[in-house]
């Protein structure tokens, strides 16, 4: 798994070139201005979506779903996006917790080296609710 903000067009083929097989993006429609899922296809590529407000305001139940079926059955090696890294590596925090079982210590830590910035208050909001029901 490789985390990171937007790739470009270029970045897509590189990506392709060195194996990866899927791009998931949290990024909403209409926050980029090209087309990226045909661009993956193009390559072969599979592309997956989690699409996220921005800003995050919530980590709704369906987001985290769609990304544990992602992680679950998504062809490896994938790249997990948003237009920074701070998105997709909150959810993928809340994953960790929620659905492999991770203690949110460490998970936070984690997702902070994947780029989780600005989106912690929320991430921290929901695993606080999470591990209270």
């Amino acid at each position: 798994m490789v985390f990171g903000g937007q790739p470009t067009e270029d970045a897509l083929v590189e990506l392709k070139n060195r194996g990866f097989k899927t791009i998931l993006t949290t990024r909403g429609e209409g926050e980029l201005q090209w087309d990226e899922k045909t661009k993956v296809e193009e390559l072969g590529m599979t592309f997956a979506s989690v699409p996220m407000n921005h800003p995050v305001e919530e980590i709704t139940d369906d987001q985290v779903a769609r990304f544990a079926e992602l992680m679950e059955n998504g062809e490896r090696p994938i790249v997990l996006h948003c237009g920074s890294g701070n998105r997709v590596a909150g959810l993928w925090a809340v994953w960790l917790v929620e659905v492999e079982g991770m203690e949110p210590g460490p998970a936070l830590e984690l997702a902070e080296k994947a780029g989780m910035t600005g989106v912690r208050p929320v991430v921290e909001k929901r695993l606080a609710s999470s591990s209270k029901e």
